[in-house]
């Protein structure tokens, strides 16, 4: 979580919020041909409020039956790694190599611990 020095909009469909300087949020980066902008040549930067992201990691955990939230330690596809971020159903995991990876909440993934979490 991130806490804004000025106000953005939510950029989560269809919230109306403005995320104010204080507020937390979440930043998304999306670089050139990764999955989901395939096309382009400059980065998408996707700035989601706090409410936003409570009600995605919520709908995660209701729906696949797992302990998805900010902070937790989990290993995915024998890579060990945190999450980062929970955006249209995904949940994002930083691996411990660096990269971020978006992916399915039960696909190849392991919940190692609470730690940390929301």
């Amino acid at each position: 979580m991130h806490q804004a020095r000025t106000a953005h909009s939510c950029g989560s469909y269809p919230c109306d919020r403005t995320i104010e300087p204080g507020d937390l949020y979440v930043r998304h980066v999306a670089f050139p041909g990764e999955d989901g902008h395939e096309e382009g040549t400059r980065p998408w930067v996707i700035r989601e409020c706090e409410p936003c992201v409570e009600k995605c990691s919520q709908w995660i955990r209701d729906r696949y039956g797992v302990p998805a939230h900010l902070g937790v330690k989990v290993v995915f596809d024998g890579q060990p790694g945190v999450i980062v971020g929970l955006h249209g159903g995904n949940v994002h995991v930083r691996l411990d190599d660096g990269r971020t990876v978006p992916v399915h909440p039960t696909w190849r993934m392991e919940y190692v611990e609470m730690a940390g979490a929301r």
